[in-house]
């Protein structure tokens, strides 16, 4: 029969098939459909199941993934998988504490893209105040293509438009830790009542409290996965001439340039370097593509071509 994944810890998973759970473990050394991946399953995955009379019931195949919401996990040297088969990533952020960091939402947007998934990206803790540095980075997410959601947990204000806007959907929640991604599920979901941590007053940065992603049902329709908070989210295997097409205020510079193939970081005649220089697009938006795709090009030199 098939189920879903919720979690699994210590290669023991936790998984659901018509309202009921069951613990499971894979069966054999290699899993079918899985591949090279840091880990062979992930909260969303649909996989086939052989129950048991006694003890684990075991897993037999993973079911081919409509998509995946995965970073490149640098220790492992491979791609870590952190929701499957999902309708939205929703990207959480806070204005303060911690301090906003668009460099991050940048990559989500990417690895977003990679996968064709919806973003939403909500600013939590709005009632801390927001800069207009902050409300400028907030209308090039909307201008490329992002939706935007604003909300206070500790007001309430603005988490029901945020339930309201997921109700339905296969949602992943990520962000930084402490920036309140926990504190919305709970809001949302009550029932959850997930750990949640505080912010540390001397590095103004969350603590990890949620260790490994987790699958919640919504009685609205869809189900929520939470995922630790992620400090630096490293870009899955693309070749690096690619990542452009990712970034979409470059769509249009793109097609100009004057060399084929152009990555935009040092050629002739870069017609998006000269949209930059001319405002069209964003300066920081700009340096986060160069340190992605400088990162990109360095992982390609030590490992070779991606195998995506």
């Amino acid at each position: 029969m098939r189920a879903t994944i919720l979690h699994g810890i210590n290669n023991i998973y936790a998984v659901a098939h018509n309202g009921k759970h069951y613990d499971c473990v894979i069966k054999g050394k290699q899993l079918k459909g899985t591949g090279r991946s840091y880990a062979p399953l992930a909260p969303g995955d649909e996989v086939a199941l052989e129950l048991q009379s006694s003890g684990f019931s075991q897993i037999t195949e993973r079911i081919e993934r409509r998509n995946e919401f995965s970073r490149w996990n640098t220790k492992g040297k491979a791609v870590q998988t952190l929701a499957a088969n999902v309708d939205l990533v929703v990207c959480v952020c806070s204005p303060e504490s911690p301090p906003f960091r668009p460099r991050f939402v940048d990559r989500v947007q990417v690895t977003c893209g990679i996968e064709n998934i919806p973003l939403l990206v909500v600013l939590n803790k709005n009632d801390q105040g927001v800069s207009p540095e902050i409300r400028n980075r907030l209308r090039v997410y909307k201008k490329t293509n992002c939706a935007v959601l604003e909300c206070s947990v500790l007001t309430g204000r603005g988490v029901e438009k945020i339930a309201k806007y997921i109700a339905g959907r296969r949602c992943v929640f990520c962000g930084q830790s402490g920036v309140g991604k926990t504190s919305i599920i709970n809001s949302i979901l009550p029932e959850a009542n997930l750990a949640v941590g505080s912010i540390s007053a001397k590095y103004n940065r969350g603590r990890h409290v949620t260790r490994y992603g987790i699958l919640l049902d919504n009685p609205k329709g869809g189900w929520i996965v939470d995922t630790p908070g992620i400090r630096e989210l490293e870009i899955v295997e693309i070749e690096p001439a690619d990542l452009s097409f990712y970034f979409p205020e470059m769509a249009h510079y793109r097609e100009q340039c004057a060399v084929s193939g152009c990555t935009h970081d040092h050629e002739p005649g870069c017609a998006v370097f000269e949209a930059v220089r001319a405002g069209k697009i964003h300066e920081d938006r700009f340096e986060s593509y160069l340190r992605i795709l400088e990162s990109l090009t360095n992982r390609e030199q030590l490992y070779g071509s991606p195998q995506r």
